[in-house]
């Protein structure tokens, strides 16, 4: 018998930036931030961490616990990067065919030099959609407290 632990969007604040921390560093050092209208539950590596133990002790057999934190929008988290950095930003609405020009471009680009780019038409819907996940039964079942968004990203900052 088995619980399953499903971790929303996980931003490592020790960790380098690489992965999902690509997110952070571009907020954190960019000036000019366009930002598209979804947005993240995000969620500490740290508190991530500890909740195979919390499970393995009051987690129910059969059941999954998502482990998120605050849904914020990409607006909300630019302005959070703004404030920490200390930096005057530009944070301003992507036009969406704008964004979705580029990433076809990017894809073409991608597809033809077989080199991964970061920026596609796969990670523009990832933009562009809101995944919002509750925490709620982990929070009760398994004591898990997801640390603020603005604390994740301010450790982020400090450690890079």
């Amino acid at each position: 018998e088995a619980c399953i632990i499903n971790p929303s969007f996980i931003l490592n604040p020790l960790g380098k930036a690489g992965s999902s921390n690509q997110l952070a560093a571009f907020a954190l050092k960019k000036r000019i931030l366009l930002y598209p209208r979804g947005g993240k539950s995000i969620v500490s590596a740290e508190d991530v961490a500890k909740a195979p133990v919390a499970a393995l002790e009051a987690g129910r057999s059969g059941h999954n616990y998502i482990l998120a934190g605050k849904h914020v929008s990409f607006k909300e988290l630019f302005k959070m990067a703004a404030v920490i950095s200390g930096k005057r930003k530009l944070i301003a609405p992507a036009p969406y065919l704008l964004a979705y020009t580029i990433a076809l471009l990017l894809t073409g680009i991608e597809r033809i030099s077989g080199h991964p780019i970061n920026f596609n038409i796969k990670t523009l819907k990832l933009m562009y959609s809101s995944h919002h996940y509750s925490s709620a039964k982990a929070e009760t079942e398994l004591n898990f407290h997801p640390s603020p968004s603005s604390e994740i990203l301010q450790q982020f900052y400090e450690n890079n």
